[in-house]
């Protein structure tokens, strides 16, 4: 079984320790404390000296906390590089180089950020070869130069230090409990690819959107009573506060021997 080092940072706005170079991303948390509110920029970024966080609409203003779990991969020997990637998106969704296919692509930060201003969600996310922020159709087609700048960076490990891989597709109303290939079992888990979308009345293809209040995966907890409950027990979290919209999630995932 690989030995790895869990690091959490925990904050209440701009910043926090410093994430370990070695670290991939086992669990996140954006939560604004007073209300939902449309977003600018989600962002997660390593510097030297810190972790560079904000969570914000334009004005800026809105009492927020956030959660960053890692897996410390330095004494496992497992991280072969690291890439980033950084650019400009189009209104939807920004295509990234291609990864080698003999690593597993662990995230370790990202950021998103709306050029011009804050929108109502429709959907976020990080993939292997996309990144993802857009909103509704409606304000595609009302402000179609909108565009959104992103950062991305990834830790690449060889497969060999992996056991299984989990992917979790799903409807919020009805979600699974547990973690396919994590229930009754101990070992570290290491995000890969996230999505979430808003949905109008279920239908995917239908496009929805809504203000956000909290954002969350954790793949430290193995189980919960439900995804979008207010508590902290819940693993999955994405919504506007309050808990009635339709949220699709994708989330993808590599299991540590």
């Amino acid at each position: 079984m690989i030995t790895v080092t869990d690091h959490d940072i925990r904050g209440s706005r701009h910043i926090g320790e410093t994430v370990p170079e070695s670290a991939a991303l086992a669990g996140f948390r954006f939560h604004f404390e007073n209300e939902g509110h449309k977003i600018k920029e989600i962002t997660a970024l390593r510097n030297d000296s810190n972790v560079h966080v904000n969570f914000q609409d334009n004005d800026g203003n809105d009492p927020y906390t956030f959660v960053l779990k890692y897996h410390d991969l330095e004494a496992a020997g497992a991280v072969v590089e690291k890439r980033e990637f950084s650019g400009k998106g189009s209104t939807d969704i920004a295509d990234l180089p291609a990864i080698p296919d003999q690593y597993v692509a662990a995230i370790q930060v990202f950021s998103f950020k709306k050029e011009q201003t804050d929108v109502e969600i429709h959907k976020v996310g990080v993939k292997r070869n996309q990144i993802i922020f857009s909103t509704d159709k409606d304000q595609i087609d009302f402000r179609r130069t909108w565009s959104f700048d992103y950062v991305v960076q990834f830790v690449l490990i060889d497969r060999e230090f992996f056991s299984d891989s989990g992917i979790l597709e799903y409807n919020s109303h009805s979600s699974p409990d547990t973690l396919p290939s994590l229930e009754n079992s101990d070992r570290s888990a290491v995000i890969t690819e996230f999505e979430f979308t808003y949905v109008k009345g279920g239908n995917a293809d239908e496009r929805d959107s809504h203000y956000l209040r909290t954002c969350e995966i954790d793949l430290t907890k193995r189980a919960s009573s439900s995804w979008h409950t207010r508590d902290h027990g819940s693993w999955i979290e994405f919504n506007d506060g309050d808990l009635d919209d339709k949220v699709d999630v994708y989330l993808t995932y590599e299991v540590f021997e």
